[in-house]
């Protein structure tokens, strides 16, 4: 009986939860959002992801296809590369945004405008299933649903959906993590093969969500969930996992494995295709050890004290309350670093430990990156974590802070407890951890130079009303000795924690969001790719092609050469004084790789002395997309046509529909042999397997989607002929 009854009060309320969940996160989305959504304006950062968000879905929309290829970003760019691996163009969410844009475009619906849906996306979509997920979550830790409501009022307004809207990329990867979470909790506490199907579908979502930005959280995050949950429990980690392991037949494992590996492929694949791609500012793939910054600690304590940020200012993670452009957010409630503490002391036996050791490994050892001797163990491996340069300073806003929200939930539900001894501990916690807060904002207010006083001068005013009526709120629960009239009391510190969560968020983006945003207007629908350089900043910085880049150190500035241009002539050198004066169609010749010579397409063009352009050609028809180039003209003779478009090995080019040979020209761009007379000439973009790996990986999820929908189908059917409960999870919950 007790067993059934910790199952049903887990299924209470989850309505009411669920509706609350929707209302908060409109709330939230228009007080956070509904600036740049009703003024056509984009943070600086997300309007330097906007090209590769907008492109793909321009793509699907006017072209009926996904977009591979950037024809507009240097000379050419293997958009997917950064799409899939930097921008989350292969998460649940925005693969389904992309299927329902793609469905407008088969039905001749053209969309104009994909700055609102940007907006939308990070504004109201992300939050959404970041909320829905921490509810999951939650809802598998805690039974007291003013507990579980408190947590979705301070989820709304946490640091991920704030940073969301100065750059959406992060929250994107991380919310994943929520799920599995939610389904590997479930499966611990019963563990049959319909937990077991959940708990796959989640692997499944991550697996094909791995990129770049997966190492930021989710690699850290995730196998150490999984190792504190089976650490800490009430059998031993050995007999715990063994249990796990040997509930479940061993095929399903082997198939789940399997599974997850194929859902992995397509970024996996497209890793190994950027071989020839460097970050710009380093001129590398991957940083050196030393060059590994570390963050600060001091961020994991300043989540109580509003109007604090955290810049980089001389090398340094500093906190600063100055109005800058890059100034982090990370508050959560003057209450918050009292709840933390007394959930970490009183809290729930097995979750506080859990949660200490995490808040612990994030706040003290992967914030420190490099400079952390733990973490430097891994570090200085030849490992993928080279890529990432940014555990010291997105740590807590990517995902760090939902640690902090399980933790304030534990004492949260300690405070509505029983337990007498904590009558005086939250009075004199919160006046500890409030004196700390004024501490470090006079410090910090009084350590910065500042040219606008207004803005810290009236946030400590808030902040000291807020201080007040916290502690008259707290006053009231402490000396209440009933529980029930202590939940009942509750309201007041929800009352509270609103005002003051969405009035510290509004006023960071008010300041720091508003002031630092530019106006956007898209490009009209027939034109391919975003040419603004504002808004494709993030591809034409983060990467070069090594190509590109070995033109420009040699003082060879590619936009010399002509977009497109038919010659006679071929060499294995060029002379860049050979190209100053040229027309826009002709060249004097097209310099490709020695090997060439004998190639019986392209060894008559090699010439001792150059054919002098003429015109002896003349362009019928042109048409372009994202992925393709049709072109159809008329030579007099046998030449040689050249598109200033950079080379890759996934580009085929067909001549009157039989297929034909790229040279690579210039060492760079591409360049095919014509036949005289009239030629239709066509170029296609496919970069090999990853289109079929990924088609591969969505139907993995869709059936194992559909096969969790039928069993949970079946068991309700069967829901009243065995109650076989056996489950040791119940206690579990707090």
């Amino acid at each position: 009986m007790s067993a059934d009854k910790s199952i049903l009060n887990r299924h209470r309320h989850f309505l009411s939860q669920f509706l609350c969940l929707i209302v908060l996160n409109i709330f939230a989305g228009l007080v956070l959002s509904g600036f740049f959504l009703f003024h056509g304006r984009l943070y600086w950062d997300n309007l330097n992801l906007f090209s590769v968000f907008r492109d793909n879905l321009h793509s699907l929309n006017h072209f009926e296809e996904i977009q591979w290829w950037s024809p507009n970003l240097q000379n050419g760019f293997p958009t997917y590369y950064l799409s899939m691996l930097g921008n989350n163009a292969t998460t649940p969410l925005y693969v389904i945004t992309c299927f329902v844009v793609w469905i407008l475009g088969l039905v001749g619906v053209q969309i104009k405008s994909y700055a609102s849906i940007f907006i939308v996306y990070f504004g109201f979509l992300l939050p959404f299933i970041f909320s829905f997920g921490f509810l999951l979550l939650a809802r598998q830790i805690f039974t007291n649903n003013r507990v579980i409501t408190y947590l979705l009022l301070l989820a709304s307004f946490s640091p991920g959906v704030v940073f969301c809207t100065s750059d959406y990329a992060h929250i994107d990867q991380s919310v994943y993590s929520l799920y599995f979470a939610a389904a590997y909790l479930n499966f611990t506490r019963k563990p049959d093969k319909k937990s077991f199907c959940l708990l796959s579908l989640a692997v499944f979502v991550l697996a094909v969500s791995l990129n770049h930005i997966f190492l930021y959280w989710n690699i850290i995050f995730i196998p150490l969930f999984v190792v504190m949950c089976n650490c800490f429990n009430y059998r031993s980690f050995t007999a715990t996992t063994k249990r796990l392991f040997f509930s479940i037949p061993k095929s399903y494992w082997l198939c789940t494995a399997i599974l997850m590996l194929f859902c992995s492929l397509p970024n996996i694949i497209t890793y190994t295709h950027g071989n020839n791609l460097m970050r710009s500012k380093i001129g590398k793939k991957f940083y050196d050890y030393r060059e590994l910054q570390a963050g600060n600690p001091l961020e994991f304590l300043s989540v109580s004290t509003p109007g604090i940020g955290f810049e980089w200012i001389g090398g340094y993670f500093t906190p600063e309350t100055v109005e800058g452009p890059h100034l982090s957010y990370g508050y959560m409630g003057v209450i918050s670093l009292t709840m933390i503490i007394l959930g970490l002391i009183f809290g729930h036996p097995k979750w506080r430990k859990r949660l200490f050791v995490m808040i612990a490994s994030c706040g003290a050892i992967f914030i420190l990156s490099g400079f952390s001797p733990v973490f430097s163990t891994l570090l200085v491996l030849p490992t993928p974590l080279h890529a990432v340069n940014h555990y010291s300073d997105c740590m807590f806003r990517i995902g760090a802070f939902i640690l902090y929200l399980l933790a304030i939930g534990l004492g949260v539900d300690a405070l509505l407890g029983k337990e007498k001894h904590l009558r005086w501990s939250p009075i004199i916690t919160f006046a500890i951890t409030s004196l700390f807060s004024i501490g470090l904002y006079i410090t910090v207010f009084i350590g910065t130079v500042h040219t606008n006083f207004e803005l810290p001068r009236n946030f400590f005013g808030f902040f000291m009303v807020i201080v007040l009526l916290y502690s008259v709120a707290i006053g009231w629960i402490a000396k209440t000795k009933d529980p029930i009239a202590r939940n009942k009391l509750l309201i007041f510190i929800v009352f509270l924690t609103f005002i003051d969560i969405s009035t510290a968020a509004f006023w960071h983006v008010r300041n720091i969001g508003w002031s630092n945003s530019t106006a956007y207007v898209d490009p009209p629908v027939d034109i391919i790719g975003t040419n603004d350089s504002r808004s494709s900043m993030t591809a034409n910085i983060m990467f070069k092609q090594s190509e590109i880049i070995d033109l420009r150190e040699r003082g060879i500035d590619p936009d010399i050469f002509p977009v497109a241009a038919v010659t006679c002539s071929a060499r294995t050198s060029f002379d860049v004084k050979d190209f100053s004066k040229i027309d826009n169609d002709s060249i004097p010749y097209i310099s490709i790789p020695e090997n060439y010579r004998n190639d019986q397409l392209f060894r008559a063009f090699f010439k001792d002395t150059p054919t002098a352009p003429t015109n002896f050609s003349s362009l019928i028809s042109y048409s372009q997309s994202y992925n393709s180039l049709s072109v159809s003209l008329y030579s007099d003779r046998e030449a040689l046509f050249f598109w200033r478009d950079a080379y890759s090995p996934f580009w085929k080019a067909t001549i009157n529909g039989a297929s034909t040979r790229i040279a690579r020209a210039f060492g760079a761009f591409k360049a095919i042999s014509i036949p005289a007379g009239h030629s239709t000439i066509e170029f296609k973009f496919s970069p090999g397997i990853v289109p079929f790996s990924l088609a591969i990986s969505y139907l993995i999820i869709l059936v194992a989607a559909g096969y969790c929908i039928y069993i949970f189908f079946i068991a309700k059917i069967h829901a009243g002929s065995t109650s076989n409960a056996s489950t040791d999870g119940g206690p579990d919950i707090v």
